[in-house]
């Protein structure tokens, strides 16, 4: 949750018009009006969150829509900014959802009873949604969280250039490990899993 009274603080010695911040409604950055709320006036003025000064003649950045790092690997870019949470729920529900698929693959057979069997799918598949739905949510978010992060309290000296930057670090950060863990996963999954003796569910 943004400190809104450090905001306050920040913007209270210049002009509200100079300043730029996130709206959580929008979902993008937003100059504050001379009321230091979003131009949309349906906006709450406290849904304007985080201080970057740009004078008035000076386009307002915009932050890209989606980011691919943060969807990928929720518990790595978490970790490296601040977003603890990501962690501790994406990755026991990933835990959990590779144990169901495994349920799934190599122990229900046709001795499991009909009810074990449907329970085991249910839980797949469910989990197999949840984890989409939180991956694409961290996505939809990443960029505004980082940036709110960052330009919290009006007081960081980072250009968003190399706000930018540091970002598409962490982006292709995220991907390249994504792409490791998939291919462990991937040879645990068939070199190694089918050799294991794992009990049918009965």
């Amino acid at each position: 949750m943004m400190d809104t009274g450090s905001v306050a603080r920040g913007i209270a010695h210049k002009r509200p018009q100079e300043s730029v911040g996130y709206c959580v409604y929008c979902n993008k950055l937003v100059r504050r009006t001379a009321q230091a709320a979003c131009p949309n006036d349906e906006h709450p003025g406290e849904g304007v969150q985080g201080i970057m000064w740009l004078s008035e003649d000076e386009p307002v950045p915009v932050l890209p829509k989606f980011h691919w790092g943060a969807f990928f690997m929720p518990p790595i870019w978490g970790a490296a900014h601040g977003v603890v949470i990501a962690g501790l729920v994406v990755l026991p529900l990933w835990l959990f959802l590779d144990n169901n698929i495994q349920s799934a693959v190599y122990r229900v057979g046709a001795a499991t009873p009909f009810w074990t069997r449907m329970g085991v799918y249910f839980l797949t598949v469910f989990c197999t949604l949840a984890s989409i739905a939180l991956m694409t949510w961290f996505g939809r978010t990443a960029w505004g969280l980082s940036w709110r992060r960052e330009y919290h309290d009006g007081t960081s000296s980072r250009t968003f250039e190399n706000f930018m930057r540091r970002e598409r670090i962490w982006y292709w950060i995220c991907i390249v490990l994504f792409i490791l863990l998939l291919g462990v996963a991937l040879y645990y999954w068939q070199a190694v899993l089918p050799g294991e003796f794992l009990e049918p569910l009965t």
